[in-house]
């Protein structure tokens, strides 16, 4: 099992403000399309590569990982529910606005 890339990062944030001028400041992202309560900013041809949702956590909320066919993503989803973050289905979530495929990965 390998993960070929990082597909995605959703963040809970306190300050949206700031994080909007860090993006699209200091990083060179570009706003994508929003999913529900985030603003979504695009590093490529994508949607959207990263997320910030308010929160007060100002913590990794979500992460996605692009892997090499769907062998590669079961054996990802069972490692990751073996040491306790859970996938989801990509039907739901950040993978299904992301427009990919497969699993969600909940902290």
């Amino acid at each position: 099992m390998s993960v070929a890339a990082l597909g995605y990062l959703g963040f809970a944030v306190s300050d949206l403000t700031a994080w909007d001028a860090f993006a699209t400041g200091s990083l060179g992202l570009m706003p994508g399309e929003p999913i529900s309560g985030a603003t979504c900013y695009r590093a490529d041809e994508l949607a959207w590569r990263i997320a910030f949702a308010e929160g007060a956590e100002d913590d990794l909320a979500y992460v996605g990982f692009e892997v090499r066919g769907p062998d590669d993503l079961a054996v990802l989803a069972a490692r990751l529910k073996k040491r306790g973050p859970s996938a989801v289905a990509a039907g739901t979530g950040a993978a299904r606005h992301a427009g990919r495929g497969g699993y969600d990965r909940r902290p």
